[in-house]
């Protein structure tokens, strides 16, 4: 019968090669967002990665320099949070936490971020949970230049660009930098099954 000869050292090599390539394929991305000009992308460990056009810091990376290849966004930008899922509107982004928190960055020139101003930001930056008045978040919305959030017990909060009105709030006041409570009676005490956020209010 044939037979290969081979070392203690090449064996040990292989094996090494072997645990590399299972790590590889466990770091595997399972989210990954295109935009109109980037990509963000998520790995099995949740580390975040972007790459592409970077006008507004849209990036995550500290900086509004375009990036070709994928650089990993700094993990202590999230306070040691885990990320659960990635949102992403006109040249920003947020992303939603397991505990519930959101932090967002990039163009927000319309307080889209949800911070409180209208700087633009080059890195992560958590939204402060009070203006949600401890009401869970089931689900984020995000679409040109304003949010709106769904929670657990179907209240809904918006902010960002307003000029449309698109905000819900019962007038067309040009932005809200902070989220915002919609009024609940407008909804004649029906329960919430969906939103569909269209073109109206994109900018």
């Amino acid at each position: 019968l044939p037979c290969i000869s081979t070392s203690k050292d090449n064996i040990q090599n292989l094996g090494k090669y072997i645990i590399k390539r299972l790590r590889h394929e466990n770091l595997a991305y399972q989210m990954i967002i295109t935009c109109d000009e980037n990509t963000i992308a998520m790995r099995k460990d949740r580390k975040l990665f972007t790459w592409g056009n970077n006008p507004f810091g849209e990036l995550g990376l500290g900086h509004d320099d375009d990036q070709n290849i994928p650089e990993q966004i700094d993990p202590i930008h999230f306070q040691g949070k885990t990320i659960q899922s990635i949102h992403t509107g006109h040249n920003h982004i947020l992303v939603q936490c397991t505990d519930d928190s959101l932090f967002s960055w990039g163009n927000n020139e319309h307080g889209q971020l949800g911070l409180g101003h209208t700087n633009n930001q080059y890195t992560p930056k958590l939204i402060n949970s009070s203006h949600f008045q401890g009401k869970a978040i089931q689900s984020i919305h995000v679409r040109g230049q304003h949010t709106l959030t769904q929670c657990a017990d179907d209240s809904l909060f918006s902010w960002g660009w307003n000029l449309s009105g698109q905000l819900g709030l019962g007038h067309a006041n040009w932005r809200h930098t902070t989220p915002q409570l919609i009024d609940s009676t407008h909804f004649q005490g029906k329960t919430l099954q969906s939103i569909f956020i269209g073109k109206t209010g994109f900018q």
